[in-house]
């Protein structure tokens, strides 16, 4: 290093790792990427140069204890290896200690399930992070949604070419091969292990270290072009088919399967499906994810194994002894690249032919040991609190109702904002039993896939709550299987209920209207899902109250009290009766007839029905839903907050459904109440939900939201090439 300028050893000791012509890829981003390929990524600090002193500091601090005792001999063995693949070199700290820009970061190691561990920089305690200027290209970052767009591909494929098969591709030293400036990398030195009296040796990363705060931008700018290419031709009709060179190791032979659907995916709210076979591919950092059905597996995987070949094999790979292949040799030994209807994507075990989404088993484990550990202790630290939060929400995905458990468990951090320990309360151990039931029937109730992708309505509807009472009335859309007529429903309050409400009168009231607008949402779905058969049925529900809205397609709310109770009781229901609800907001202006039902107890069911008929006519004419005096105990208890144990709230439809008494056919029409009159029209799409002639009375927010599926649904689309245009150039 002595003998030559700073540039030239740093070149000395690189090992090419990308196409040099990476300019003539068709992408809007190949000049960004070639430049960074031949210069490297640069780092400019915000901060003014250190002091020896303070380099000597952090010297004598040294890297984290995990760096330090835990895996001292496998990070040095680690170093060593990395610095005859030319991704590191590591220097005496007196013969670099007056290079322009130096920063000395801790180094760790995080051990991993199954792998060997990763070390890791930690570049945020060095204010190397913070310190750093934005100069990445942070639009390219698109995997933050990967896994919804995977899984609405799979929800959407036409089952007629079979069932989706999937594939994982991995790259090898991902970061590392994308190579830094020379004039960065001083800017990202690591204090190496040493004992007293050794020399402190300083690793200069060569290529993007993990830890900093702006590899991922850089790194993603390579692996999102790849993938935007490679789906250009696949929707162009033009894949790659000549052979790979790994394909001795991982032979092209998607399995045999019947085309075949299960009823999940057999959801009728998208009959027309898309004319070709799906052939995608998504990546999430350095994950490469392939979708396919049979007739296009084999062009989507060659596609993709020379597309990545295009932008991180060099030509003169196999000359370099150090050089490793970008493709995972060892992931390949293990799975990778291989179709299949069972595959773990981005860490959860997704069945496309049975249209789920689980857990894995390492993770239903994490999740019974997390909650074992709180089993009867009454205090905790506030630092595991978060711990469990976080975990609990990153599972949700995979527990039906689950992201409706969260309203007790969080607001033992709003009730005790100041304590380090936090007290857990009777009803807090109460709520993680409802989590350890949900947790004994993961392997039994696994998530369809079509509950976490947009899905058309089977029923739609409006309800209202007021002191009174609360009532709603539903609308069958023609994805419905069963036809049957509008339904409406009402149910007074009792005088407990009534006087317990917050008004002017009563300042002092434990119910807000708020309380009562979601359990008219509760008692809404309870209606419904009591008398008919809602499996894999998506309801859409219209409440004129922000609040109860807001809670409702949260899932939660931060304070114990009557809306906890009751988005519990909604979330076991959903999941017992395996429908989905969303609910949107409507003008109270336009929810006229649910407004009506709930303060129409003055009037007799037939009054009802003949004031309705007269106002709203309708064909064929309304009938009535019946809420069963059990129904109605239970959530009225949730509304006293009273927590019933889950196994009581287990919705069981009679057969046939009660219906109760109609009303007159029609009746001449009225101006008196003022009404929406928006007619959705005759549907063409036979994948478009269709109305009833009386849904042209529903509010026209609701309307217009079921007018989108007048056309297909398209799945979520990356963002190329706009993504490409918004990069520095």
């Amino acid at each position: 290093m002595s003998a030559t300028s700073w540039p030239a050893f740093i070149n000395a000791q690189r090992v090419p790792s990308l196409q040099p012509n990476l300019h003539h890829l068709p992408h809007h981003a190949s000049a960004f990427l070639h430049r960074l390929a031949h210069h490297g990524v640069p780092a400019v600090s915000h901060a003014p140069p250190l002091s020896g002193d303070a380099l000597d500091a952090a010297v004598l601090r040294g890297s984290h204890s995990s760096a330090t005792q835990e895996y001292r001999s496998y990070l040095v063995s680690e170093m060593c290896d990395m610095v005859r693949q030319g991704y590191w070199c590591v220097l005496p700290y007196h013969s670099v200690r007056s290079l322009p820009g130096l920063h000395i970061s801790p180094a760790g190691v995080v051990p991993q399930r199954d792998r060997r561990p990763r070390p890791i920089i930690d570049y945020s305690w060095s204010q190397v992070n913070q310190h750093s200027a934005p100069l990445a290209p942070f639009a390219a970052m698109q995997f933050g949604l990967t896994l919804q767009r995977v899984l609405q591909h799979i929800a959407y494929a036409n089952p007629a070419f079979g069932p989706v098969l999937a594939l994982k591709c991995d790259l090898s030293d991902g970061f590392y091969r994308v190579p830094l400036a020379s004039s960065a990398i001083p800017f990202l030195g690591v204090i190496m292990p040493y004992s007293p009296g050794e020399a402190p040796l300083i690793a200069f990363p060569l290529a993007l270290p993990m830890g900093w705060t702006n590899s991922p931008p850089f790194f993603s700018a390579f692996t999102e072009t790849a993938t935007d290419i490679a789906n250009q031709r696949l929707s162009s009709q033009c894949p790659i088919t000549q052979p790979h060179r790994l394909e001795h190791i991982a032979p092209d032979t998607p399995p045999t399967c019947a085309t075949h659907h299960s009823s999940s995916l057999q959801h009728p709210y998208n009959r027309e499906r898309p004319s070709r076979p799906l052939a995608q591919i998504d990546v999430y950092v350095d994950d490469f994810i392939g979708l396919a059905q049979r007739p296009t597996a084999s062009a989507v995987r060659r596609t993709l194994l020379h597309t990545i070949d295009q932008v991180f094999r060099p030509p003169t790979a196999s000359d370099t002894s150090a050089y490793r292949d970008p493709i995972s040799l060892s992931k390949l030994a293990k799975g990778d690249l291989h179709w299949g209807t069972s595959a773990r994507i981005l860490g959860w075990d997704i069945d496309t032919a049975a249209g789920t989404l689980q857990l894995p088993p390492h993770r239903r484990d994490r999740l019974h040991s997390l909650l074992a550990s709180f089993h009867g202790i009454r205090r905790t630290s506030r630092k595991r609190w978060h711990q469990l939060l976080g975990e609990l929400r990153s599972m949700a995905h995979a527990i039906p109702g689950a992201k409706y458990m969260f309203s007790i468990l969080q607001h033992v951090l709003v009730d005790q904002p100041h304590a380090s320990r936090l007290h857990l309360s009777p009803l807090v151990h109460a709520t993680l039993q409802d989590w350890q039931i949900l947790a004994d029937q993961m392997a039994t109730h696994p998530t369809p896939i079509t509950h976490l992708v947009p899905t058309a309505p089977t029923h739609i509807g409006t309800c209202d709550a007021s002191k009174s009472g609360m009532g709603g009335v539903w609308f069958p859309t023609s994805l419905e299987p069963h036809t049957s007529p509008p339904l409406i429903w009402r149910q007074p309050f009792p005088t407990s209920i009534q006087d317990a409400l917050v008004s002017d009168s009563n300042p002092s009231g434990s119910l807000t209207n708020s309380d009562l607008e979601l359990l008219g949402v509760v008692a809404h779905t309870q209606a419904l899902a009591t008398s008919q058969d809602l499996r894999n049925a998506t309801l859409w529900i219209g409440c004129d109250n922000t609040p109860a809205v807001a809670w409702s397609s949260r899932g939660s709310s931060s304070v114990a009290a009557p809306r906890s109770y009751l988005l519990r009781h909604l979330g076991l229901l959903t999941r017992a009766a395996q429908m989905k609800v969303r609910v949107l907001s409507v003008p109270g202006e336009s929810n006229t007839i649910a407004d009506f039902l709930s303060r129409s107890f003055h009037l007799s069911d037939n009054a009802v029905l003949q004031h309705l008929s007269t106002h709203f006519p309708t064909q064929p004419s309304l009938q009535w839903l019946r809420l069963g005096p059990a129904d109605v105990s239970k959530m009225t208890s949730a509304l006293l907050q009273k927590m019933l144990p889950p196994e009581s709230l287990q919705v069981v439809p009679p057969a046939p459904p009660p219906r109760g008494q109609s009303g007159p056919p029609s009746a001449k029409p009225t101006t008196s109440i003022p009404i929406s009159t928006l007619t959705i029209p005759s549907m063409p799409s036979s994948s478009s939900p269709n109305s009833t002639a009386a849904a042209k009375y529903l509010p026209v927010e609701l309307s217009s939201a079921l007018a989108r599926w007048k056309t297909q649904f398209v799945p979520w689309a990356r963002r190329w090439p706009s993504w490409g245009k918004r990069i520095p150039v």
